[in-house]
């Protein structure tokens, strides 16, 4: 049942380039900076001198005291998303999709020795969960929508044996996503005196992705049965159209033959009678005639002349029937993929800390362009889209993070933190949703105007000796330009607020716990479609309305982000510093 893939394969290539390194918590496009329970309850670590500096300020461990120190961490993340989609012959322009994953680890060691302190640290990088979509999304169901506006052609033929009612479709439609792609950072700080210090250190990211998905079981309701929509469009309506079509034209090229030798106002049984066709044409002309529902004295009256634009219509109808039905017979056909890719790519990064005085901290971090080099494993492939040892090199942007933090008194703290994320120097190639699209406006270069920055504030008050209470809030404000989004893959400005708790349950184990939502700004796009005036113009009876006279409709994209998280941090030697 397997016909052209075109389609199918320009939607799978798409959801594997733009989603492979998605972010677990959404700062920038491709970067994630949640790594410790630390952030989550106060948003704000970029001029951290705890053991979480190791990722946020890692510049900052000479403030450490000396000896061996060791942090473990743990973030659930739960996403929600929901896309409605307003274009109208869809069945519900409702598609929800869920992001879930309970163990996102991260894991911090570091050992000081006077000036100088060499860390690890692991995470995730980019990537993280398991994202579903259980009824796929709009750029996969529209071209199945489509079927029954481009057949509605049958109701323009009068052939009554191919009057079928098609009211609806259904299909199967599913696609699954897992990306973890974690890192390994070293590095070394040195502290140059009391005021200055510095880390140079490098990351290597690596991991993998899996994706599997299916275009199975699409069906049609025709005459208020529902049929398996590849079997019926090309075992029954396909054939049926192309004889019809066929009889049409033959009978149409016939008659227009006789009218050219001057037989235009004869009846067909006046050209039998004078010879000019033998009774076997004369069944067939009058056959194709009865078959649109003509009467034996009408089908007598009618001149040839008459005849022949009956029959050119009708064949023209039949071949809009036939262009219909050989696209919605490959927007029918099963598909399924099983793919994995692998790759790897290094990550160098510089940092420098400030110890203005007992008060005041400044950190500051810069990490370079990843570049990860992605390799095709595929097991089950009917889109022929990745063989083994293709290759594709996907960017991580470089990243810049600034960091204050002020002590007004011992039981206060705050931090202000800044990251500027350099997704503009980035090539995010083709739109998503254009490529799949195909036809329905120009495909489109992604395009992002502006860096991605942000600004967070945290908090921190103690309130004994042993706990402290935070609390944090982050905004998020990405320069992309609406060539960028689509239902596949999108971004949008967001506010984020954490809390939690700090407890030193002794002097050498602390528990961190916290937990942050992220509000995003709906994303609002307008799309349109020439079919949809199409179909106004020829069916208005049938498609007509707003959307279908203007050929636009609407599609707006929400999701919100809940991530719990807690970690511990011991420290196996202790000494003053």
């Amino acid at each position: 049942m397997k016909k052209s893939v075109s389609y199918y394969v320009r939607v799978i290539q798409s959801v594997l380039l733009m989603t492979i390194v998605q972010a677990a918590v959404s700062q920038g496009i491709l970067s994630n900076t949640g790594q410790s329970s630390q952030h989550v309850r106060m948003l704000s670590r970029n001029a951290s001198t705890m053991i979480d500096a190791v990722y946020y300020n890692p510049a900052g461990l000479s403030d450490l005291a000396n000896g061996w120190h060791f942090a473990v961490y743990d973030q659930a993340v739960f996403q929600a998303s929901t896309i409605n989609n307003s274009y109208p012959v869809l069945n519900d322009g409702e598609y929800k999709g869920t992001r879930i994953s309970p163990l996102i680890p991260s894991a911090f060691g570091v050992y000081k020795a006077g000036n100088v302190v060499f860390s690890l640290g692991t995470g995730i990088s980019a990537g993280d969960c398991t994202t579903t979509y259980e009824r796929g999304l709009p750029s996969f169901e529209i071209p199945l929508s489509r079927m029954i506006p481009d057949l509605t052609a049958l109701s323009k033929l009068r052939l009554t044996s191919m009057l079928y009612d098609l009211s609806g479709y259904a299909a199967d439609i599913h696609f699954e996503e897992r990306t973890l792609y974690p890192g390994i950072q070293a590095g070394i700080t040195y502290k140059f005196n009391e005021v200055l210090s510095g880390f140079a250190g490098i990351r290597y990211t690596f991991g993998s992705g899996t994706y599997k998905g299916h275009v199975n079981d699409a069906q049609l309701i025709v005459d208020d049965d529902m049929v398996d929509a590849y079997d019926w469009l090309s075992e029954t309506l396909l054939p049926d159209a192309i004889g019809a079509r066929n009889l049409y034209n033959g009978a149409a090229t016939s008659i227009l033959q006789l009218i050219t030798a001057g037989a235009g106002s004869f009846t067909i049984t006046q050209v039998q009678t004078a010879g000019y066709i033998s009774s076997a044409q004369r069944a067939t002309f009058e056959g194709a005639l009865y078959a649109l529902g003509l009467s034996s004295a009408q089908v007598a009256a009618l001149k040839l002349n008459q005849i022949y634009p009956i029959y050119s219509t009708e064949a023209t109808n039949l071949n809009s029937v036939i262009t219909a039905t050989t696209s919605a017979i490959d927007a029918a056909s099963f598909k399924e993929m099983n793919a994995r890719q692998t790759g790897a790519g290094w990550t160098p990064i510089l940092g420098m800390n400030l110890n203005v005085n007992e008060k005041i901290n400044l950190g500051m971090k810069y990490e370079f362009m990843t570049r990860l080099v992605i390799t095709n494993f595929t097991s089950a492939d009917d889109f022929e889209l990745y063989p083994d040892g293709d290759e594709v090199v996907i960017e991580i942007p470089a990243m810049l993070s600034l960091g204050i933090g002020y002590k007004p008194m011992d039981l206060l703290e705050a931090q202000l933190s800044f990251n500027l994320i350099f997704d503009k120097s980035v090539n995010w190639g083709l739109n998503t949703r254009d490529q799949i699209l195909t036809g329905f406006h120009d495909i489109r270069e992604r395009v992002v105007e502006k860096n991605t920055w942000e600004l967070a504030l945290g908090l921190q008050y103690s309130i004994r000796n042993d706990l402290a209470l935070s609390a944090g809030v982050l905004t998020t404000r990405p320069g992309v330009d609406e060539s960028y989004q689509c239902d596949f893959d999108y971004i949008s400005p967001s506010v984020t607020v954490g809390a939690g708790i700090e407890w030193h349950i002794t002097d050498l184990l602390t528990l961190d716990a916290g937990v942050m939502s992220t509000f995003y700004q709906d994303v609002n796009l307008t799309y349109f479609d020439v079919k949809l005036q199409e179909w106004n113009d020829k069916y208005p009876e049938i498609y007509s309305g707003n959307n279908y006279v203007s050929g636009e409709y609407t599609e707006k994209l929400s999701k919100r982000h809940l991530v719990v998280s807690a970690g511990i941090t011991y420290s196996i030697i202790k000494t003053e510093k």
